[in-house]
């Protein structure tokens, strides 16, 4: 079998006035893995940082 290194990182979920609404550390997932995030936020516009050693992605997502 082929070994996959899973990557850590830190997955943070801000609203739009900045504060934190969602926070997990070392979530670690492997190259194109992909996971589902639980919010349990209001309707809104909302920013998820993810975070790595070598890596520092955001994306802006839209909550109905």
């Amino acid at each position: 079998s082929t070994f996959t290194k899973t990557i850590p990182f830190n997955v943070k979920v801000y609203n739009i006035i900045g504060s934190v609404t969602y926070e997990q550390n070392t979530l670690s997932l492997a190259p194109n893995q992909t996971t589902t995030i639980n919010l349990n936020v209001a309707n809104g516009i909302y920013i998820v940082m993810l975070e790595g050693s070598e890596t520092k992605i955001s994306k802006k997502i839209v909550v109905k």
